[in-house]
């Protein structure tokens, strides 16, 4: 089964009114119940005074539209995260489920679940993607082979992520060597200037809540 990460940082939220959520964003969930509503959005989306709030969350989908009469998906996602510490929010649509995880958990949660059969095609689109950009580059590691980086990626999940966040903010990730004490590669933006996805922005979400006059399009911290 395929499973595809989301990029986006993402606030769980409780509204005082269906109003206050702004339903021209292409990515949020609204629910409304004799008890409460409720709004799953980016997080930079985030009506300005909710009742309640909770920021921190990543998501993935699982691709294809799900039949009703599959039985146990979801129970089956949850079971494996739960057998690793991992607690999960999750979100369903008429087509399949979203399940939401903790940003600090979320590397640990993909790699459990690569572990346990599923399918991430965003993990291999970006090894393409850097294979083709290490190919065309390199005068900038010499000495070194594609295999070795890819192996080393593929090891250290947390790491290939986070170069697919420099890569989705507008970067082009690339190896520039190795450290000559510890070994480990180091990678670094080679893009040609900074990248519009990460111009504009505060230090961190509450810094960004803080700007209600010409704020910014995001956060540093919101980004890493």
């Amino acid at each position: 089964m395929e499973l595809k990460k989301l990029p986006d940082a993402l606030t769980v939220c409780k509204l005082a009114r269906p109003e206050d959520a702004d339903v021209s964003k292409d990515l949020f969930f609204l629910c409304r119940t004799d008890e409460e509503i409720s709004l799953v959005c980016r997080t930079e989306d985030t009506p300005e005074h909710p009742l309640a709030r909770e920021d921190g969350w990543r998501a993935f989908r699982i691709q294809g539209v799900l039949d009703f009469s599959l039985i146990g998906i979801l129970s089956r996602l949850s079971g494996i995260l739960a057998e690793n510490g991992i607690g999960i929010f999750a979100v369903s649509t008429y087509n399949t489920d979203y399940i939401l995880v903790k940003k600090e958990n979320f590397d640990r949660a993909m790699m459990v679940l690569s572990d346990a059969g599923y399918h991430c095609r965003r993990t291999a689109a970006m090894l393409e993607l850097m294979k083709e950009r290490f190919l065309k580059h390199l005068v900038r590691h010499p000495g070194i082979e594609w295999k070795d980086v890819e192996k080393r990626l593929l090891a250290h999940p947390e790491a290939l992520e986070s170069l697919k966040r420099m890569e989705e903010s507008g970067g082009e990730p690339d190896l520039i060597g190795t450290d000559e004490e510890t070994g480990r590669m180091i990678f670094c933006d080679c893009s040609k200037e900074s990248p519009a996805g990460r111009r504009s922005l505060c230090y961190d979400d509450e810094a960004l809540r803080k700007r209600v006059k010409n704020p910014p399009s995001g956060s540093a911290a919101g980004q890493a």
